[in-house]
């Protein structure tokens, strides 16, 4: 990572050949899918109210996790290589995203909340949830969150494949 724009210029311009990218992914898995009917509100606070009859994931990951309340109502996760915004306040270990325009979306399938393909960088969402330092979204990602490692050969040194597991117990209300 790179701490601004004009750092990554600047190492580019000193190393023409250097390849400068994202590196790192933070992915989970839907763990419930909900129908929500026009009208009702999503999220503590009632921050969100849906606007059409919709189709609400839950996702096993919050604030806790280090998934910042601050993306609440205005950052976007993707699934199934759709981008689909988060709805409702980020609770401590649950977040709530609409899936309505994601076709054949189902329970267990893979979510990337963070990630260079999907175009949500660690600075699309800083920048999002207004935080002038990059650093403070990647140090606050809880420590007990598998990471695999992978070398340029795209070998992985540790097979975890889930940001968060599909068993953690939750409640909805």
């Amino acid at each position: 990572m790179w701490s601004s724009q004009a750092v990554k210029d600047y190492v580019r311009m000193l190393h023409p050949g250097f390849d400068l990218r994202h590196i790192m992914t933070w992915k989970t898995r839907i763990l419930f899918i909900k129908k929500m009917k026009k009208g009702s509100f999503i999220g503590y606070n009632r921050t969100y109210q849906a606007t059409r009859d919709m189709q609400m994931a839950i996702l096993p990951v919050g604030y806790y996790d280090g998934y910042d309340f601050r993306f609440s109502n205005r950052t976007k996760v993707y699934v199934r290589g759709v981008a689909v915004p988060v709805v409702g306040r980020v609770c401590m270990n649950q977040t709530m995203v609409d899936v309505t325009d994601c076709p054949d979306v189902a329970v267990h399938d893979e979510v990337t909340l963070l990630g260079n393909d999907e175009h949500i960088t660690v600075y699309d969402i800083a920048q999002l949830s207004a935080r002038e330092n990059i650093r403070e979204i990647t140090s606050t990602l809880r420590h007990d969150i598998p990471r695999i490692l992978a070398h340029s050969s795209t070998q992985a040194y540790e097979a975890e494949p889930l940001a968060v597991p599909l068993e953690r117990d939750i409640s909805l209300i």
